[in-house]
């Protein structure tokens, strides 16, 4: 709630003159802007509407001041008055709602949104402007909320299983502990929204913004990330595997500890993120763009890194076991620890790299793979740490 009282949404309509007054002072309203009571529908002025606490109207039961106490009070108003200007379809204050098939759910948004438990499961509300809704632990399955301006909205421990949400726009939404298992959230703008411990399992989110957002302990099992921007978002601990992050932009990126094993993430830009102990195991980044990562202490075990870019990036302690690195740019990475035992070196490049107590048992190398100087006109030799040339 603000300092000026509840933001309330506010409508503009014409009609008789008992339509025109307000239902509290019974002064003309007209032409000039008006809240209405969501449950019957009652006109009244927005300074009227702050002094009151129940309805004017006898008989009915809704219950303004509870609604301003609770958690949800300021959200909830703002759903009956705005602007006609606000948002791409404002909801009419008698509207009744309908269900994704096309039947009528014999209800209007006022009865939705005072009940308790709330439940919006299965309704239509594509393109509706729903700014700062709050419905905490709310049930929300299958909902219809494409295009919706969602913006600031509070879906906190909220069920959004199977919900359709492209092209919706959340920037800095509340998602934390919210299930999205298998929703749709293709093009999606949820610019700095919070996340945090969300439920992403098989969910779309392709071509989504989410650019500086808090994905943090999110768990997102083959969740489909690719050309998403994820630029400076916050996803450590992260559990993503076997998600697809193909094309994703995680430059700046937070993923410290986070488990990406056997996901894909060919041709991501990742320049300048930091993935401390991230577990990268099985993992595709064939193309990736790696330069100055941070991967201290990482497990690439098995990855597929065929022609990435990980020049100057911080690779001491990681495990690259089995990885394969053929055509990799290395230089001037620092690999002092780091297990490469196994790994594919064909035609990469490492000169400049520091290899300090590196493990190349068994690795595999050519005559294209170069290798850093280790003193005047000498160079490193990989067969003396039980490297095979091919």
């Amino acid at each position: 709630m603000s300092d000026e009282g509840p933001v309330v949404r506010v409508t503009v309509r014409e009609g008789g003159s008992s339509d025109n007054r307000c239902a509290y002072c019974h002064d003309e309203i007209g032409q000039r802007v008006a809240a209405f009571c969501p449950v019957c529908g009652v006109r009244l002025h927005t300074d009227c509407l702050l002094q009151i606490d129940r309805c004017p109207t006898i008989g009915c039961s809704a219950d303004f001041g509870e609604e301003r106490r609770s958690s949800r009070g300021s959200s909830w108003e703002s759903l009956f008055a705005d602007s006609p200007q606000a948002g791409p379809r404002p909801l009419k204050q008698l509207e009744i709602l309908r269900f994704r098939d096309g039947t009528s759910s014999g209800k209007n948004i006022g009865h939705y949104l005072t009940a308790n438990p709330i439940d919006l499961s299965g309704l239509d509300l594509r393109q509706v402007n729903l700014r700062r809704l709050a419905v905490e632990d709310a049930q929300l399955k299958h909902v219809d909320l494409s295009g919706a301006q969602l913006d600031g909205a509070h879906f906190a421990g909220s069920d959004l299983s199977h919900a359709l949400l492209t092209g919706a726009k959340l920037l800095h939404a509340r998602l934390e502990r919210t299930s999205l298992r298998s929703a749709n959230l293709e093009g999606a703008d949820l610019s700095g929204a919070c996340l945090r411990s969300a439920i992403l399992d098989r969910a779309e989110l392709r071509e989504a913004v989410l650019k500086g957002a808090d994905l943090r302990e999110v768990h997102g099992d083959g969740a489909v990330l690719s050309s998403v921007n994820l630029r400076k978002a916050k996803l450590n601990g992260a559990s993503l595997q076997r998600a697809d992050l193909s094309h994703a932009d995680l430059r700046e990126a937070e993923l410290a500890a986070a488990d990406l094993s056997a996901g894909d993430l060919s041709f991501a830009r990742l320049q300048g993120a930091r993935m401390t102990q991230a577990i990268l195991r099985d993992a595709r980044l064939q193309g990736a763009k790696l330069n100055g990562v941070d991967l201290s202490q990482a497990d690439l075990s098995g990855a597929n890194l065929r022609g990435a870019d990980l020049s100057e990036a911080n690779l001491r302690g990681a495990t690259l076991e089995r990885a394969d690195l053929s055509g990799v740019k290395l230089t001037g990475a620092q690999l002092d620890g780091a297990n490469l035992g196994g790994a594919r070196l064909t035609g990469a490049d490492l000169g400049g790299t520091t290899l300090a107590g590196a493990v190349l048992r068994e690795a595999t190398y050519d005559k294209q793979t170069a290798w850093p100087k280790t003193g005047v006109f000498k160079r490193f030799d990989p067969k003396a740490r039980g490297a095979n040339r091919v």
